[in-house]
């Protein structure tokens, strides 16, 4: 019940239903996350008191996805700083209303895990481009986000002061993350985020996003699946290939509805155990999230190409490091090579890898839908020509071999010229790469390393700055530094490794090629 005299001031929090709006809402109201059992409706209202001085101020404050037919003070567009396509939206929704707004961004201590998010001046800029009272960044555990709300009410009071005043329009105040009273301009306010967002180690470590589920019954455990889901989805090549597709290979990218995957899925769990090996010319492969590579060793299909690996090889030894492994490496990157549609069905088909990454979408379709079977130009670049790069914060800090298991004599004959036109080629994409911290997966396409120079190089793919992904001839414990500060280090095999005994790769190969031939 408000008092005489009391002032009022209504706040409508809106945004995406995973933006983690909810979790903001519910630890300013009430100190901490929302629970697992809480579900949110469509309109979720609230009211509190505050102090201001000497006066109570009562709140009223609605939680929605959507505009609501709400006389408000001022609205809070949330996005999730992880999503990069969040802006786009945000926008949107800013020129729906004339109602003033402040843009904030969510889960701003992912940052420090690693994960890729929309920098602060990115978003600090379109809040101002929006004509938005201002940008505030919010992270999961709470930072900044009593500091948000009570600027926000300082700001909605000020408001109603100038138009009971009757006023003519004027700039808005910068909403600030500082407390009452400590008016800072929005430039002072962007440079000291990054600082004010530093969390010691405990508020660090990898924790699910409360505010990303709220529906009964969900696990700590699905909540964390959740967040992996999402990271390791904005590396799909559907992401990054319209930015980079002058340093890759030619590509089309065939959109899958949610109706084709099941489809998909439905026959790969009824399909027979074996299908007729095509024997066409090479042209192209077919990729989902993965490479379907366990697909190119089935019905011997990989049998063939193997054979003309190692025809003239001396040592025919399939579990010797030196000769049959990369022999191995050679015949399984050949037998991914289709040309008709058919065959290239085939192989996802047959593909476990392919039949995961589908099914995992399948499972997380109702949050978001975005898979595509990319077809893309075969190019016969050999194993030693594959590299693995590591960029953290938009810095190149590591380069591997890929295949790391194997001694090539022509990397340590040329590792200089290789190293200087693989930096070289990054250089010239790295701004248009649109995540920060990454791993690139990188070739040198077939030539004369003596003569060319620059050495040709071409993207194959982009995957998670995460201890998920193969870190090749590093360790993601023990070259933590290295990976994240430097100095740059370019790491091949510098010499044979020691035959006693096949490596673990080229006994789950052998493996695999045995399974496949029968």
């Amino acid at each position: 019940m408000e008092r005489a005299g009391d002032a009022s001031v209504s706040l409508v929090v809106i945004g995406d239903s995973l933006a983690g709006k909810t979790s903001v809402v519910q630890r300013y109201i009430h100190g901490r996350p929302p629970a697992e059992s809480y579900a949110p409706t469509v309109m979720d209202q609230f009211a509190y008191a505050v102090n201001v001085g000497d006066r109570t101020i009562q709140v009223h404050l609605w939680d929605t996805q959507m505009w609501q037919n709400v006389d408000a003070d001022c609205y809070l567009l949330c996005f999730d700083l992880s999503d990069m396509s969040a802006l786009a939206r945000i926008q949107d929704k800013a020129r729906a209303k004339d109602t003033p707004f402040v843009v904030v961004g969510c889960r701003s201590d992912l940052r420090e895990r690693g994960v890729d998010c929309i920098d602060t001046e990115t978003a600090a800029l379109v809040a101002e481009g929006l004509d938005a009272w201002g940008y505030i960044e919010v992270t999961k555990t709470g930072d900044k986000v009593k500091d948000l709300f009570d600027n926000v009410v300082l700001c909605a009071l000020e408001g109603q002061a100038e138009s009971r005043a009757a006023a003519t329009t004027t700039t808005a105040p910068t909403v600030q993350a500082t407390p009452p009273g400590q008016r800072t301009t929005a430039e002072e306010t962007i440079k000291g985020k990054e600082k004010a967002n530093d969390n010691d180690e405990a508020e660090n470590e990898v924790q699910p996003d409360e505010g990303k589920f709220t529906r009964p019954g969900l696990s700590t455990d699905e909540k964390e699946k959740w967040e992996n889901f999402h990271y390791w989805n904005v590396f799909g090549m559907e992401n990054w290939y319209p930015l980079l597709k002058d340093f890759t290979f030619p590509t089309t990218l065939l959109p899958l509805s949610q109706e084709e995957a099941l489809a998909f899925v439905d026959y790969q769990e009824r399909a027979l155990k074996s299908l007729d090996q095509a024997d066409l010319p090479p042209v192209t492969s077919p990729v989902l999230k993965h490479l379907p590579k366990d697909g190119a060793t089935g019905n011997g299909r990989i049998q063939q190409h193997l054979d003309a690996a190692i025809e003239n090889v001396t040592e025919r030894n399939i579990t010797s490091n030196q000769y049959g492994l990369c022999a191995l490496y050679t015949a399984l990157h050949r037998a991914m090579r289709v040309e008709s549609a058919e065959e290239a069905l085939k192989l996802l088909l047959i593909s476990f890898r392919t039949l995961e990454d589908v099914k995992k979408r399948l499972e997380y379709r109702e949050r978001t839908w975005s898979l595509c079977v990319a077809v893309r130009q075969w190019v016969d670049f050999a194993p030693a020509m594959q590299f693995r790069g590591f960029v953290y914060q938009g810095r190149l800090n590591a380069l591997s071999q890929y295949f790391y298991d194997c001694y090539f004599p022509v990397l340590q004959r040329h590792k200089d010229k290789i190293e200087a036109s693989l930096v070289s080629f990054w250089q010239s994409f790295r701004e248009k790469v649109p995540y920060k911290s990454y791993v690139v997966d990188l070739a040198i396409l077939p030539c004369d390393l003596d003569q060319a120079d620059p050495l040709p190089v071409r993207i194959i793919e982009f995957n998670p700055f995460d201890y998920y992904t193969d870190a090749a001839m590093f360790n993601w414990l023990a070259d933590k530094q290295t990976f994240r500060e430097g100095p740059f280090e370019f790491r091949i095999n510098e010499a044979r490794p020691p035959q006693s005994s096949p490596s673990p790769s080229i006994l789950k190969m052998s493996y695999v090629l045995e399974c496949g031939t029968h």
